[in-house]
């Protein structure tokens, strides 16, 4: 198995670096979730 890409936790500080990376350094996808979404989850589920 190859394993491409990485988790990232997305914080809002983050966003500048992200607008500065070089255009042949993109990044070719993100996902994002509110911190709040993140916080209710981390509280219903049972891991």
């Amino acid at each position: 198995m190859k394993l491409q890409g990485a988790g990232l936790g997305y914080r809002r500080n983050l966003a500048e670096d992200f607008l500065q990376l070089p255009s042949n350094n993109a990044i070719q996808f993100i996902e994002v979730a509110p911190e709040n979404w993140s916080k209710w989850w981390n509280g219903t589920l049972s891991i």
